[in-house]
């Protein structure tokens, strides 16, 4: 089966937080995100969510156990998506070795 998934590539602004707003007519965007840690640049996480700014709030307060010990948390990019499935699929492919190797590649700033 085919990847087919509507895409918004959003670049992220000098203040790092999302514009606020919707991008479909029932508010109905899920994001695929990518975000760094602080305290060391080369750990980055991956993770989807269809509140971002909320999400991201919960990374660095500690509210995951999987980013906890990377406090605090930039945010490098993220991505919209019209549906979950699609959002959660995209995110599942930046975990695989090739999904880091692209977003390396083509979704990171060096």
């Amino acid at each position: 089966m085919p990847f087919v998934a509507f895409l918004t590539f959003i670049p992220i602004g000098e203040e790092g937080l999302l514009m606020s707003g919707t991008y479909c007519k029932s508010d109905c965007m899920f994001y695929a995100y990518i975000l760094r840690s602080e305290q060391n640049p080369e750990r980055l996480y991956y993770g989807f969510s269809s509140d971002l700014k909320k999400r991201l709030k919960v990374h660095n307060q500690g509210g995951n156990i999987s980013t906890r010990n990377g406090v605090p948390w930039t945010l490098v990019w993220y991505g919209g998506f019209e549906s979950e499935s699609a959002d959660s699929d995209f995110e599942r492919y930046l975990k695989t070795a090739s999904g880091k190797a692209f977003a390396r590649k083509r979704l990171l700033r060096t």
